[in-house]
């Protein structure tokens, strides 16, 4: 995350960009690899690396959108309908699966161990 763009947008709109910047680091790393550097950065991040910062700056994101929808429902700013939707949606973006379009766990590429 860009700190200098950390308040403007509502989160929402945060959750939604970040996801697309982890989507975006996935692919780059399916396409060039794991272990790949931007060829005009060849001492930056990996994309594997990429994408462990784009899963935190998710994490983040989520946290921060539950955080909001638990004070919506406490200041009863909505009706039981909305409530209902917003608590749904936190506990799909919760459960997600982490699997990619073969199968195979995202997770198992970056750390084969972490199932164990």
């Amino acid at each position: 995350m860009h700190e200098e763009y950390a308040n403007i947008g509502d989160i929402k709109d945060k959750v939604i960009e970040e996801i697309g910047e982890l989507l975006m680091a996935y692919g780059k790393m399916g396409r060039f690899g794991v272990m790949s550097k931007h060829p005009k950065d060849p001492n930056g991040m990996t994309n594997v690396e990429q994408l462990i910062m784009e899963c935190e700056d998710v994490l983040t994101r989520v946290t921060e959108l539950k955080a909001h929808a638990y004070t919506l429902l406490e200041d009863g700013k909505f009706e039981e309908s909305v409530e209902k939707e917003n608590i749904a949606t936190i506990s799909m973006l919760e459960s997600m699966t982490h699997a990619d379009s073969t199968g195979h766990d995202i997770l198992d590429l970056i750390d084969p161990d972490s199932n164990d």
